[in-house]
């Protein structure tokens, strides 16, 4: 009877061993200390939702990038349509200067028409993700009146500092989001990754007392067959 408890150890013993032994070699494999529930069921709970955390991160910065590029397009267009509105104001300024002729006035219309024209398109043409990004261009007025030249500049101004203004608030709040990303990742690391040093102490640790086991456990069945047959 004694012989039975003691074989019963360490056979249970033996199972412990082996179950440590598969966590820690799993710990080796996967490079994670928690792989599930049974490793440890609230760290599991909690480094799932520091996952998803991380996930909304990432999907919070990568919107604000596609924002920023749309504004930088856009920024750009208007960059261009302002240098067209300056070029439109120096021609009008020159056909108001009482030197030109009919036809020179004519020709510096036809000009500034054209470049009236050139703003529509680049607002019906500039694009981001298929989306137009460029509106407040007006080109329903007179080429050569420098009053409407000057008032459609004042308000693509406008509109560039405005754009200026929420890029740099973008910006800021990338900043923010991408360092609570990476808090976030470490502490998600320091919940779940492996101390692959320690992991790999521990599985040899739980590989070597198997072995003893085993042969502790031979001892004791040699023991026991030996007693047997002597009392046969």
């Amino acid at each position: 009877m004694v012989a039975s408890i003691k074989t019963g150890s360490y056979t249970n013993a033996m199972k412990q061993t082996e179950r440590l032994a598969s966590k820690y070699q799993k710990q080796l494999t996967t490079g994670k200390k928690v792989n599930s529930a049974a490793d440890d069921a609230a760290a599991l709970v909690i480094s799932n939702k520091m996952l998803q955390q991380i996930g909304s991160y990432r999907q919070t910065s990568s919107n604000i990038t596609s924002q920023i590029s749309s504004n930088r397009i856009a920024e750009g267009a208007y960059s261009g349509i302002s240098d067209t509105y300056n070029d439109m104001s120096a021609n009008a300024i020159r056909a108001m200067n009482g030197t030109m002729s009919d036809s020179d006035v004519a020709a510096i219309k036809d000009v500034n028409d054209a470049l009236q024209a050139s703003t529509s398109q680049v607002a019906a043409t500039t694009r981001y993700n298929e989306q137009f990004v460029v509106d407040d261009v007006n080109s329903d007025f007179d080429s050569l009146d420098l009053d409407a030249i000057s008032e459609q500049a004042s308000a693509i101004a406008s509109t560039r500092s405005t754009l200026g203004a929420e890029e740099n608030g973008l910006v800021h709040e990338q900043n923010v989001n991408d360092i609570a990303e990476e808090n976030t990742t470490a502490a998600y690391s320091r919940k779940v990754d492996a101390e692959m040093e320690k992991a790999a102490t521990a599985y040899k640790t739980q590989a070597t007392m198997n072995q003893v086991q085993t042969q502790m456990l031979r001892t004791q069945l040699d023991q026991q067959n030996g007693i047997t047959t002597l009392f046969q």
